[in-house]
Parts: C-alpha cells; structure tokens; sequence
C-alpha cells in the first residue's frame, strides 16, 4: 500500500484579517492572535505559542506572523468534519418531517 505524506508550511500574516487556510500546529510565530469565535462561539482572542500550538481553518489572524504545519484540509478539518455532522442530522430530520407527513 503506498501512502503519500506531504508536509506543507504555510505563512500567515494579520492583513484585513486573513483567515487560517487549513488546520494545523504553529510551528513558529511573533505576536500570533486568532478570533476563533467562528469554532468556539467565545469572542475572544487566543494568543498562539508552543503552549496553545493548534490552529483551525477559517478562524481569524487578529495580529501577528507565523509558520504553521498542515494537519487538514477541506473536510478532515475541525470544521469540515463539524459540517459533515451538521449535514447528516438535517438528513435524518428530513426523513422524520416526510415521513410524518
């Protein structure tokens, strides 16, 4: 079985707030704030370092540079996987409102 592994880097930068690509670890950074209120709901800053290393796709850069190593994209993020889930329940309710029709 071959297994492709790819490890992408990817610099981020507080400009009119750019939003995290992907998912991933910060591997280095200067000043790094993220508005995660998209993923949370808390509005919040969350300062990014060694301590606090995980960034989610589609949360705000808020200030500050850094590096950061890929660990997912498009559905094997925290929010793909968050949409997938979100998808399957409106399914199952559909059936239940025909059915009950």
């Amino acid at each position: 079985m071959n297994c492709l592994i790819e490890i992408v880097y990817i610099s981020i930068h507080a400009v009119s707030f750019n939003l995290v690509p992907a998912d991933g670890i910060i591997i280095s950074g200067h000043s790094l704030a993220i508005d995660e209120s998209s993923m949370t709901g808390e509005s919040k800053i969350i300062h990014k370092d060694q301590k606090a290393p995980f960034l989610l796709s589609g949360c705000k850069v808020a200030d500050g540079a850094g590096t950061m190593l890929v660990t997912g994209v498009g559905i094997n993020t925290e929010w793909g996987l968050l949409m997938a889930s979100i998808s399957e329940v409106f399914e199952h309710l559909v059936f239940y409102v025909i059915y009950l029709n």
